[in-house]
C-alpha cells in the first residue's frame, strides 16, 4: 500500500556572509513536491526541486527513493538522484547516492553506512564522470 502526498512545502534559506569586503546573501529556495508513504507512514519516496540565487537559472530536482527501513522503522538504504538543468530543462549534471546496509547503536544513532557516489556531466566545459565509493564507520 503506497500513500501519495501531493502536499508541498517550500523553504527559504538566506546566508549571509562577506568576500574579499563584499556582503554576500545568498538565497535558496527548497520546494518538495511529492512524498510517499508505506502502509507503516514512512517514506518510501520524495521529490524537490532548489534554486539558488547565485544561479537563477540552474535547477536542481533530487529524487530520493528505494528506501528500506530495519524492524524498527530505521532508514537502512535508499538511492538518491539530483539532476542539474539549465533554464531550458537539459540536464547539466547528474549525481546519484546510493546508501547501503546502514548499522544503529542502541541510542538508534548511526554507527556505520556504505555508500557510492556517481557523478556525471559538464563542469567547467568538460565532461565530467566520477565514482567513489566509501564506507563510514564512527567510534
Amino acid at each position: 500500500m503506497c500513500i501519495r502526498d501531493r502536499f508541498s512545502f517550500k523553504e527559504r534559506v538566506t546566508t549571509n556572509g562577506s568576500k574579499d569586503g563584499q556582503e554576500i546573501a545568498l538565497v535558496s529556495t527548497t520546494e518538495r513536491t511529492e512524498t510517499n508513504y508505506s502502509g507503516r507512514g514512512l517514506v518510501q519516496s520524495q521529490s524537490e526541486t532548489q534554486v539558488r540565487s547565485d544561479a537563477p537559472d540552474l535547477k536542481t530536482v533530487t529524487v530520493m527513493d528505494a528506501m528500506t527501513y530495519n524492524a524498527l522503522g530505521l532508514l537502512n538504504t535508499y538511492t538518491q538522484t539530483a539532476n542539474e538543468k539549465d533554464a531550458t530543462g537539459t540536464i547539466l549534471k547528474t549525481r546519484s547516492t546510493t546508501r547501503e546496509i546502514t548499522e544503529y547503536d542502541p541510542f538508534q544513532l548511526v554507527l556505520a553506512f556504505d555508500e557510492t557516489v556517481q557523478t556525471t556531466g559538464i563542469a567547467a566545459g568538460q565532461w565530467l564522470e566520477d565514482v567513489y565509493k566509501r564506507q563510514i564507520q564512527s567510534s
